[in-house]
């Protein structure tokens, strides 16, 4: 396992759970299984290292069906490339590599080259070629050893490891310009073989957990090293002890990330790491669902997931449940009080008032959906049903965003039901939500505004604070009730100050006609971001655009969550991601962007 600096995640390939593996994953806070068209055979215990010269991740070797590799191999966009060098290390497994910054290259050290022998080569590649170095001194052959970069000292660090013999080593080596140098700290960890050693540059040293030690018994200690000097720290609740876990620093999120090992049998939880703190991630998430809502609760610091529904064959099982969103993992909450199970409606925050705002939605009363227009509340892990009066008619999946200029949440459109309340119809009536009262807005009345954007449902719908208004695109009118005929849309609108403006012909080339899909403002990268949708005919789209400066253009990720719609997106401005959610893929993934 390591970071994969191109594209911005770990990347975890093969291991062993009794079995050689061959699969390839990658972690953002999530894992998902890539599945590229050419991979390397089914190995464990081989060396991976990112190469920041040449701008790939590098695999070498490795135990498979077959006996001990040496053959090499790139990763790069998702992609694995079968390298030839001209020259290459002998075939081992279990020896370590690491990118050495001070000399630019990657470095190998170590490993088996047999059921009785181990290595005691140094070796480095760069530009594509591997090249044997030959230090004047050099730590003694082993295997299982651990090896990391220490930033703040400029080296390469080397610590213990394992004999041809079983015995375990409690050495600390440094590796710089060419040459070896054996350390010596006044105190150090057990003698082990096998630990997670990776550099933690959030907190400024090299992080070592695990391992096994002389006797053959799993380790749980966890330490740190820095300036020649090995300290253990003291978590309170660390992973239980293992060794041969795969172990890395991720970039994005400034943690150590560390999955599965060797226990009594193969572990598969994930942690992280951070300031002395770990932090086992569930893997466990939503079930997989459509037309959710979903939102970042400002006040309680996370996203907040509620309802949707899910198809088995011809039966539709419709969800009330909660869920919070934050550091990379789902939790389940259990409010006492909640909304009654539906799909569609529409959630945002109200930055004014200090919550989230649930509203309509369709929910399923004695096997048939009703269209409801109740509005709900969400602030500390508790629901509350806001009674009022005077609300906006009975909708699903209308617009609903807060508009940040004008200081208030604004709700447009929606299906909803026309004179003889059966017949649905797309609507295009717009509404303020502030202190708890839904106000009409009326537009119309209004000699210079202009119209307001047609009735429509599934339209995507955002506050753009770099522009300053709040943006509608697209989405689908309903120009058939009887027949239940949708026609997509591809229009761009403003809204401002009660003003509605068409900014469709100066906003150059728009995504395609489509509703449904996820839209949220990119707070990071400072633009509205919208993916997938639906053009029709239950076909799903997978295409990326992004909104800034009153034009769209469309992005090209290497990777993206799928053709899909009814998902859900939102900006976890904690974590300073994009999330998505799969909808009616229900692929039930979880992206981060």
């Amino acid at each position: 396992m390591t970071y994969d600096a191109a594209d911005k995640y770990v990347v975890l390939f093969g291991g062993s759970n009794g079995s050689f593996l061959g699969d390839t994953w990658s972690f953002n806070g999530f894992w998902t299984h890539l599945t590229p068209a050419t991979s390397p055979s089914n190995r464990s215990a081989a060396a991976f290292a990112y190469d920041y010269k040449d701008g790939y991740a590098l695999l070498f070797g490795g135990l498979g069906g077959s006996g001990r590799l040496g053959d090499t191999w790139k990763f790069l966009h998702g992609a694995w490339t079968h390298l030839i060098p001209v020259l290459s290390p002998p075939a081992l497994d279990n020896a370590s590599m690491v990118w050495d910054t001070n000399d630019s290259y990657l470095l190998l050290f170590g490993g088996s080259l047999s059921s009785s022998t181990v290595s005691g080569q140094t070796w480095s590649f760069v530009s594509g070629a591997w090249t044997q170095r030959v230090p004047s001194t050099s730590p003694a052959a082993r295997q299982n050893l651990q090896l990391g970069y220490d930033n703040t000292n400029g080296w390469v660090v080397l610590f213990a490891g394992e004999t041809s013999g079983g015995g375990v080593f409690s050495d600390t080596w440094n590796y710089t310009r060419g040459h070896w140098t054996q350390l010596h700290p006044s105190k150090s960890p057990t003698a082990v073989f096998g630990g997670s050693f990776t550099n933690d540059s959030a907190d400024g040293y090299l992080l070592l957990f695990g391992g096994r030690n002389s006797a053959n018994h799993n380790q749980g200690s966890t330490w740190s090293f820095v300036n020649v000097s090995w300290t253990q720290q003291t978590p309170a609740v660390p992973p239980s002890a293992r060794a041969f876990a795969g172990a890395a620093f991720l970039k994005t999120s400034n943690k150590v990330v560390l999955i599965g090992g060797l226990r009594v049998a193969a572990l598969n939880d994930t942690w992280t790491y951070h300031a002395n703190v770990w932090t086992h991630l569930s893997t466990s998430g939503p079930s997989p669902r459509a037309a959710f809502q979903m939102a970042y609760d400002e006040a309680d610091g996370y996203v907040l997931l509620f309802g949707g529904a899910q198809l088995h064959g011809f039966t539709t099982t419709t969800f009330g449940d909660t869920w919070a969103y934050s550091h990379g993992h789902w939790s389940q909450l259990k409010p006492a009080v909640s909304p009654m199970a539906r799909i569609g409606g529409a959630m945002t925050y109200d930055q004014g008032d200090g919550y989230i705002v649930l509203f309509g939605g369709q929910v399923l009363v004695k096997n048939s959906n009703i269209l409801v227009n109740d509005t709900w509340t969400f602030v500390g892990g508790k629901w509350t049903q806001d009674i009022t009066s005077f609300a906006p008619n009975p909708r699903d999946i209308p617009g609903l965003t807060y508009d940040a200029a004008d200081g208030y949440v604004l709700l447009f459109g929606g299906l909803g039901y026309g004179g003889n309340a059966t017949e649905q119809v797309t609507l295009n009536d717009s509404w303020t939500f502030s202190a708890g009262i839904w106000t009409v807005l009326t537009p119309h009345a209004c000699t210079s505004c202009g119209p307001a954007p047609s009735g429509r449902a599934g339209a995507a719908m955002v506050y753009d604070p770099w522009d300053g208004y709040v943006l509608l695109f697209g989405g689908e009118n309903l120009s058939k009730p009887i027949l239940g005929t949708f026609a997509e849309i591809s229009d761009t609108w403003t809204f401002s100050a009660g003003v509605w403006t068409n900014i469709t012909t100066t906003a150059g080339t728009p995504p395609g006609p489509r509703a449904a899909a996820g839209v949220a403002y990119d707070g990071l990268d400072g633009y509205v971001l919208i993916f997938g949708g639906t053009p029709g005919s239950g076909v799903s789209l997978s295409d990326t655009w992004s909104f800034v400066g009153g034009t769209w253009t469309q992005l090209f990720p290497a990777h993206n969550p799928g053709p899909d719609y009814l998902g859900g997106a939102a900006f976890d401005a904690t974590d300073h991601t994009m999330l998505y959610l799969n909808g009616i893929s229900f692929a039930g993934g979880t992206w981060l962007y």
